[in-house]
């Protein structure tokens, strides 16, 4: 069972200044599988 997520728990803000667009990403998938913010972080780097 997933926690329940609130305001910008759980989320990143991804803004690409070639193209002026920003995307939220979901941290929720990684969540699980990856320690803390640190994780996480590197696990999204690692896929850009």
């Amino acid at each position: 069972m997933k926690p329940e997520i609130f305001g910008w728990t759980g989320k990143t803000l991804k803004v690409d200044l070639n193209r002026l667009q920003t995307t939220v990403l979901s941290t929720m998938d990684y969540a699980e599988r990856y320690l803390g913010g640190r994780g996480v972080a590197t696990r999204i780097y690692y896929e850009a």
